[in-house]
């Protein structure tokens, strides 16, 4: 059963019956079983995740109280956002490919020059 299926059958009763009536009764039975446990099992992490926010909470409460017991705000810690650099970064390894392709011996040289684009970049760092 694919998860479009179950969403199908969760949202509407009579396609749920439908599908419960393609089933014999131990099929059923052990169906609902199994949701039962996967209902119990999402309950304990919500619970779980619930308990994990309210630390969290209290956590940040404790921080905020201590920053003002100090003195401090939020923009004493943080500062200045940093500032984008405008226009075009440089290349990377600029020249390097020319350097490599020098010291190549000369037939081959002439031929990276020459665009064989196809060859492999570790054929270039021979130097």
């Amino acid at each position: 059963m694919s998860s479009e299926t179950l969403e199908r059958i969760a949202r509407n009763k009579n396609v749920a019956r439908a599908a419960a009536r393609q089933l014999s009764m131990e099929q059923l039975n052990k169906l609902s079983d199994v949701i039962g446990e996967v209902i119990e099992q999402k309950k304990e992490e919500d619970k779980l995740r619930e308990k994990e926010e309210a630390d969290k909470e209290r956590k940040l409460a404790e921080i905020r109280e201590a920053m003002s017991d100090a003195g401090l705000s939020v923009e004493d810690l943080v500062g200045e956002p940093p500032r984008r650099k405008r226009g075009r970064p440089p290349k990377k390894n600029a020249g390097a490919h020319d350097r490599s392709v020098a010291a190549l011996p000369g037939d081959l040289a002439r031929e990276v020059r020459g665009g064989l684009s196809y060859l492999p970049r570790a054929l270039f760092r021979l130097a």
